[in-house]
């Protein structure tokens, strides 16, 4: 009897598994058949990102190599030129990447995240959105929220000769302040572009300048989210998220954000540090301003200390992040030497956490 009960209860679930099975590929066929029908371009346009974000995570140098272990001395007499700029490194708020996989790794927590992470991504497919969770991940509401408490806090500085109050009014260019000339610059990822354009929209909107974008910002690493879903010299959009917001975050894009220096995506083949040096050719040869306000990443701030600030000395900046809009300045030399290669280094007594500072 209890035999019979087994191979009854196993027939049954058997059936089960089988209707349940027909069940699955009949919505899965119907989906497909609506999309496309419905959504046909957004469904090529969301299989294209994924296809490319799978090659990319399989053939990706970008974070294969190594930073400098030993610095090199440098004589006065192989120097042919040097300059000096102070950066403010600005990191983004925090992404819809950040909320899925940075927070608690307790599977309690994590796993719905990830549920809902993917359940959303399949909506925007399904309403026919263009956009992404994953590629190029945008702010998240928390991270819009980070960025205007920053542009509150800039706004009401302090009228004070403090030198960190000093470089926060250079930050916001403060109306009626004798600042010093500055340039606002921003990887090509959006989560950057959008901190940028909302915490620093007090100073946007009075001095009408452009943001500069450029690609040797874009974040070091193989994950979906360091990818640009902007192509080459081509204007950004803001997310579905961004655009629900009372700051008319999708005008400043289109008017305010000059796009000619981005080249477009990270290759495959390329790695972090060659746009680690890109970029210091590009502030020091191209950008007159000596203050370069940074809106980027963690990972690659990281890489950059990792790689200019001296090797034998110590320094929280080479091992862990900025908070999420968090604001750190630095002085970086850069000289030219008579055998026509770069040495760029951060002076190790110019850095100065000015908002936030450095995670732990």
């Amino acid at each position: 009897m209890i035999l019979n009960l087994k191979k009854t209860l196993s027939f049954v679930m058997n059936q089960l598994t089988a209707y349940a099975g027909c069940i699955g590929l009949t919505l899965v066929g119907l989906a497909s058949a609506f999309l496309a029908v419905f959504h046909r371009n957004a469904t090529i346009y969301k299989a294209k990102l994924f296809l490319g974000s799978f090659f990319f995570i399989i053939k990706s140098q970008d974070v294969n190599f190594k930073n400098k272990t030993v610095d090199r001395e440098i004589l006065s007499e192989e120097v042919v030129e040097e300059k000096e700029k102070t950066l403010v490194l600005l990191r983004h708020g925090e992404s819809t990447w950040n909320v899925t996989f940075n927070r608690s790794k307790n599977p309690i927590f994590f796993i719905p995240r990830l549920v809902y992470a993917g359940s959303y991504e399949l909506y925007l497919l399904l309403s026919g959105t263009r956009d992404s969770w994953f590629y190029d991940s945008p702010l998240c509401h928390e991270g819009i929220n980070q960025s205007q408490e920053l542009a509150e806090y800039l706004k009401n500085l302090p009228d004070s000769a403090e030198p960190d109050t000093q470089l926060l009014h250079i930050v916001n260019k403060t109306e009626g302040k004798n600042v010093d000339p500055s340039i606002v610059v921003s990887s090509n990822l959006r989560r950057s572009l959008s901190t940028a354009v909302i915490a620093l929209n007090d100073r946007l909107k009075r001095t009408e300048e452009s943001i500069q974008v450029h690609h040797s910002l874009q974040e070091i690493s193989r994950n979906p989210d360091t990818l640009s879903i902007t192509p080459a010299k081509l204007q950004p959009h803001p997310s579905w998220i961004e655009r629900g917001y009372s700051l008319d975050i999708p005008k400043v894009y289109e008017k305010q954000l000059h796009v000619s220096g981005n080249t477009g995506n990270k290759q495959a083949s390329s790695t972090g540090k060659q746009r680690l040096n890109e970029f210091n050719e590009w502030v020091f040869n191209t950008i007159e301003e000596e203050y370069v306000i940074v809106s980027g990443h963690s990972l690659w701030f990281r890489h950059f200390f990792r790689e200019f600030y001296p090797a034998a000395i110590d320094h929280p900046g080479k091992t862990k992040k900025i908070h999420n809009n968090g604001m750190v300045a630095v002085r970086v030399k850069y000289q030219k030497l008579k055998d026509g290669s770069i040495h760029c280094e951060i002076l190790p007594d110019s850095v100065r956490s000015i908002y936030k500072g450095f995670c732990g």
